[in-house]
């Protein structure tokens, strides 16, 4: 007897979330961004995308989290920890100062 496994443990959470900061890079890039690097190793952190927005003249950090199910009562915001806000921000704050 053949068992279908279901699709979400049939691809691996890296290939899910790659796909995830693929699909936000080119959302960026539609509304105007230039992405300027991703994957960024920090001291305590990573940060998912740095981008520049030529309208605000401002880098951006965004935090790609990629859901397989869509949840209406669920807010992405709360992926983002003070823990996790206050590395990227302790981070990026030492970075511009080397």
């Amino acid at each position: 007897m053949q068992t279908t496994l279901p699709l979400f443990t049939a691809i691996s959470t890296q290939h899910i979330g790659a796909t995830g900061e693929q699909i936000a890079q080119d959302y960026l890039h539609e509304q105007g961004y230039s992405v300027y690097k991703t994957n960024v190793r920090l001291q305590y952190d990573e940060i998912d995308i740095i981008a520049f927005d030529h309208t605000d003249n401002v880098l951006v950090f965004c935090e790609v989290k990629t859901r397989t199910r869509s949840s209406h009562f669920f807010n992405p915001m709360l992926n983002i920890t003070a823990k996790k806000a206050c590395h990227v921000s302790c981070s990026t704050c030492m970075g511009s100062k080397a």
